[in-house]
Order: C-alpha cells, then sequence, then structure tokens
C-alpha cells in the first residue's frame, strides 16, 4: 500500500520543499519551473485530520471550493484541474480568514507581545486535494502551512495549522454538497 503523503505527492506533482530551490547550475529557481511545468515546492506538513469524504461529485466539491476560497479571501494561485488541486501558495496573508484571527487557524509561535501569526507578515500555503471516488463521492484532502516574519525583518518562523480552516472547509463544503 502506498503511504497517503506519497499519493499526496504525486497528486500535486510536487517536487521538491517550499523555497526556492537551487538546481545544478547554481541560479536560484523560484516555486514553478515553466521547463516542466511543475511545481517547486513540496507539502511536506501532514495533514491535521483524515480525509474528508463528501458525498458530491469532484466538479461539483471543485466549484464549490474556487467560491470557499473566494468568500474566505485567500486568492487561488493553483488551480491544477488535470491534478484536480487547488490552492495559494504563499500568499500574503493579514487579514483573518472566514472571520478567524490567523493565530486561530495557524501555530506561529508567540512572544511577549502576543501571537505571531496575527502580528507577523504571514505567508500562507493552503492546498486541497480532491479525488474521485464510486458513486459519485469524492474525497478531499488539505494541506494548510505557513511562514511567518516580523515586518521589516528577514528571519521567519514555520507555522503550522492548528486543523480549524480544514474543518471550516470540510463544514462548507458538506453543506454545499447537501444543497
Amino acid at each position: 500500500m502506498q503511504h497517503p503523503n506519497i499519493r499526496w505527492l504525486s497528486a500535486l506533482g510536487l517536487i521538491c520543499s517550499f523555497g526556492a530551490t537551487v538546481p545544478a547550475s547554481g541560479q536560484e529557481q523560484g516555486p514553478f519551473d515553466p521547463k516542466t511545468g511543475l511545481y517547486g515546492t513540496a507539502v511536506t506538513v501532514r495533514s491535521t485530520r483524515a480525509p474528508d469524504t463528501l458525498y458530491a461529485s469532484p466538479s461539483k466539491i471543485w466549484n464549490s471550493l474556487v467560491k470557499i476560497y473566494a468568500e474566505f479571501g485567500v486568492p487561488l494561485t493553483v488551480a491544477d484541474t488535470s491534478r484536480s488541486v487547488l490552492g495559494a501558495i504563499r500568499v500574503n496573508q493579514r487579514k483573518p480568514i472566514a472571520g478567524k484571527r490567523l493565530s486561530m487557524l495557524l501555530e506561529c509561535g508567540s512572544s511577549a507581545y502576543g501571537e505571531n501569526a496575527d502580528r507577523y507578515a504571514v505567508k500562507l500555503t493552503w492546498l486541497t486535494h480532491v479525488e474521485e471516488l464510486e458513486d459519485k463521492r469524492s474525497v478531499l484532502e488539505m494541506r494548510v502551512s505557513g511562514d511567518a516574519s516580523p515586518l521589516g525583518m528577514s528571519s521567519t518562523v514555520t507555522c503550522a495549522s492548528t486543523g480549524k480552516l480544514e474543518e471550516l472547509v470540510a463544514a462548507a463544503l458538506k453543506k454545499a454538497a447537501a444543497s
């Protein structure tokens, strides 16, 4: 049996770890390689929840996801229909998502001044993969993570998902699938 993270990574067609990579030529490469058409990032974080099974077709889930990203105020940077991946890679996110402070959705550490997710500049990565099952059902997997840096500083901290964003999305999709 294939490890779930391997299936997830191969579904995304992702090839290395978050951030820029340095190919053999020594030049820094960004998150997208136009020669191969692959994203130069890998989702190395584990999901905070098991995949959700939804009783709706992948196309209905996909259309609902596009609306959810827009409603939550997160711009889409990835819409790969061939691999059924939708999401945002390293987008600047300073505003609350779905009315929730970033510190409720991301764990970026804290200091004497409060939660870093609420005070730092956050680069959010939120990728969603939809896979078709028999009987017009779909499996939904999400990966949420980020990096945060103090304003005006080049240092960063890694942010992990609290699982709340995934819960909000799953609940919204279940509601949409029922309608």
